[in-house]
Formats: structure tokens, C-alpha cells, sequence
């Protein structure tokens, strides 16, 4: 898990290098727009802790543990969090706006801590 923890991070980070590498092109500054990305990231790496605790709430204890499962609520947890680096991808393309970077640092943060924790599995 350790490997799709660090591709999702290096997705981040490629992203952030495209933004710094290819100019936009010049617009006016859509504050509507911009504010309404900046939500669905914000939401986008909240829900993706939520998914991982709401998950787990449901699942009975007496149940042995699925590995299959577990990395799939991984994965999902961090594309949600790859999300919102997304969206300030397209922030800085479709407006310009240098609010870009505040979703990307919320969507590396997010990564950052679904960092993979060891578990015992019995």
C-alpha cells in the first residue's frame, strides 16, 4: 500500500509541476468559480477521511479483516484527496486565479496523512 500511497503523491507533485511549467492563458479572474472549486476540494478531501471512518464504523468487529476492502477504501481515500489537486489544475487553467495553490496544498496534505499505517492482520 505503501507504493499507491507514494504514486498518488507523485501524481500531486506532477501536477503541481505542470501548473508551474505551462503559463495559463490570461483571463479575468472568476471569483465564483474559483470559490466554488476551492468548496468541492475542501469537501472532497473531508469526505475522504469520512469515508474512511464511516466505513469502518459499519463494518462488525467480529468480522475477520479483508484485506481486498481495506485497500480498496485506501484507494478511494486518496483519489478523493487526488481530487482536489485536480481541481486546482483546473482552477489555474479555467480562471487564473492563484487560489490554485490552496487546493493543492489541501489535496498533498490529505495525502499525507492517509499515509499507511502497519496493521495486524490475524
Amino acid at each position: 500500500m505503501l507504493v499507491i500511497w507514494f504514486a498518488f503523491l507523485m501524481s500531486a507533485v506532477m501536477y503541481f509541476l505542470v501548473i508551474q511549467l505551462v503559463p495559463f492563458a490570461s483571463s479575468s479572474p472568476n471569483s465564483a468559480i474559483d470559490i466554488a472549486l476551492l468548496l468541492l476540494a475542501a469537501s472532497s478531501v473531508a469526505t475522504s477521511f469520512r469515508w474512511k471512518q464511516g466505513v469502518r464504523r459499519r463494518q462488525p468487529e467480529a468480522d475477520a479483516p479483508n484485506p481486498k476492502r481495506e485497500r480498496a477504501r485506501f484507494i478511494i481515500s486518496l483519489a478523493l484527496c487526488d481530487a482536489a489537486v485536480i481541481l486546482g489544475l483546473v482552477d489555474h487553467f479555467v480562471t487564473g486565479s492563484p487560489n490554485y495553490f490552496v487546493m493543492i496544498l489541501l489535496g498533498i496534505a490529505g495525502i499525507l496523512l492517509h499515509f499507511p499505517r502497519q496493521q495486524r492482520v490475524v
